[in-house]
């Protein structure tokens, strides 16, 4: 089986300076884990070249001491890290015909006269030590301009891709997503009706996993599963990511491990969502890939959104301990009320082991960390952030902590969910009348598979009074059929049908004209 791997190029400058701690003796080599077979780190300098360092195995053996002569935890990372150092050790002398791709690991300034200079490197995929987001379209057409001699050869890593892209594939994305992000903010649809449509759009292609011997991440990653015909779910998350991201939403791919430790894991959606048209202030969750089209299905999909703005609770009910959500693990009541213990004690020490989980829920509801990730003097209680050394503050913890749990767990009523789905099905009918249902059949359809629940009972008087003597829970479509018509649901279909109507006899008359 062929290999590929990478070999990541570094010096003094991409390290800062000798005196930052690099030590020479034991550090001019290095393998790391990698999405790739290998990926071996190669000090390089006007002595140590590359050339020089590809025939230097009693360096690499002697800064490789440690991988062959240690007691190793038995983790996914330390085995990727062996299967790598053991393929490199086998096969130094001819690694570099194994190397795919050669990252450039130096400072800006350097890399377009190293690439010039080492022709060695001009057969291989090079890679910038940039990580572009989906918005930074500026950014990618400077380097396209910078390295347009070399535009064949040159990669970065893009959010929402594991593998690196082409750097002309990486702006073909980027300006995909910004096409379809625009055309969605041009409806002029409130946000939560804003992540609908957009929800519909990624979930209308059908689950399909790579064939056996294709590489996993043509269904995974942003740009492969944008373009190509292979998408699981961590490509719909990805590209719902995207563009909720691009249209100034905080949003996050959570990625779910199997909680029996098997490789079946699970990605979907969460972001915070402000709505002032619906009253919506809170974090729900998103699963494009269980609301997707089913491969034996036309429009039928468009009914079901059951994991449609989940809340965290709702969504772990579902998951019923299948899964483990490292994003937001525990998050809950329980926790909340765990870590106000600490906050009250002052037990910054407690605290610090949570600060991952509660960084991640602040910087998704608030845009910033709760607790500043900057180095910590245990004897002291203090940071020293940006240079300077910060105290605890307990007080402001707590206070956003409240404010961010509050976000959680905000049920959208049906009578919510009704009108959002209303007022994207109009725009959508309007844009493709064909393939997207408007009517009362279908909003009832879609009430009634995605389990919406009603905050009020909407009966009619005599209906009511018959509930309440029987003790009868009243049928779905005795609430929905008087709130439609109280609402203005009822008059907006029949008005869409008349304009319907009426846009088919204009076109008939001109096409008799």
């Amino acid at each position: 089986m062929d290999k590929k791997g990478e070999i990541v190029l570094f010096n003094e400058m991409s390290l800062g300076g000798f005196d930052d701690g690099f030590d020479f003796e034991l550090e001019e080599f290095d393998v790391n884990a990698s999405s790739y077979d290998f990926s071996l780190s190669i000090y390089v300098d006007d002595k140590h070249t590359l050339e020089n360092q590809l025939k230097n195995r009693k360096a690499f053996d002697k800064c490789n001491y440690y991988w062959n002569n240690s007691d190793l935890q038995d983790d996914e990372i330390t085995r990727k890290i062996l299967d790598s150092f053991k393929f490199v050790s086998d096969n130094f002398d001819n690694i570099f015909k194994y190397a795919e791709f050669i990252k450039l690991n130096f400072k800006e300034n350097e890399i377009l006269d190293y690439i010039k200079n080492n022709k060695l490197i001009q057969s291989k995929k090079i890679v910038l030590p940039e990580i572009l987001d989906i918005t930074d379209e500026r950014k990618i057409v400077r380097l396209l301009k910078k390295y347009k001699d070399y535009i064949n050869n040159i990669y970065v890593s893009l959010n929402g891709n594991t593998n690196y892209a082409s750097l002309k594939d990486c702006y073909k994305t980027i300006k995909e997503i910004k096409r379809i992000s625009n055309s969605i903010l041009s409806l002029g649809l409130s946000p939560m009706e804003t992540i609908m449509y957009t929800y519909d759009l990624v979930r209308s292609r059908v689950y399909t996993e790579v064939l056996d011997g294709q590489e996993l991440h043509l269904s995974r990653d942003l740009t492969s599963s944008m373009f190509g015909k292979n998408i699981v779910c961590v490509g719909y998350a990805n590209i719902f990511d995207a563009l909720l991201h691009y249209m100034g939403f905080r949003s996050q791919v959570v990625y779910l491990d199997n909680a029996m430790g098997g490789n079946e894991g699970h990605a979907r959606n969460v972001a915070y969502v402000k709505d002032n048209k619906h009253n919506i202030d809170g974090v729900y969750y998103f699963d494009p890939t269980y609301d997707s089209r089913r491969d034996n299905e036309y429009n039928e999909y468009l009914d079901r959104y059951i994991f449609f703005a989940n809340t965290k609770e709702m969504i772990d009910k579902f998951d019923d301990g299948e899964f483990i959500d490292n994003w937001a693990s525990n998050f809950g009541n329980e926790f909340v009320k765990m870590i106000e213990d600490f906050v009250s004690e002052k037990d910054y020490i407690e605290l610090l082991k949570y600060r991952m989980v509660l960084n991640n829920i602040s910087k998704l509801v608030i845009g910033e960390r709760l607790i500043n990730s900057g180095i910590f003097n245990y004897n002291t209680g203090k940071f020293v952030f940006q240079d300077k050394e910060q105290t605890m503050d307990f007080d402001e913890i707590s206070k956003k902590l409240k404010y961010i749990y509050n976000r959680f767990n905000k049920e959208i009523s049906a009578e919510t969910m009704i009108k959002i789905l209303n007022n994207v099905r109009k725009v959508e009918y309007y844009q493709n009348p064909d393939f997207y249902p408007y009517n009362l059949n279908s909003l009832f359809k879609a009430v009634y598979f995605s389990d919406w629940k009603f905050k009020e009972n909407h009966l009619n008087p005599e209906k009511a009074l018959l509930a309440n003597i029987f003790g009868q829970e009243p049928k779905l479509q005795d609430k929905f059929i008087p709130y439609c018509r109280d609402n203005g649901i009822y008059r907006d279909v029949q008005g869409v049908k008349l304009a319907k109507t009426l846009r088919k006899v204009l076109e008939k008359k001109i096409d008799n004209k």
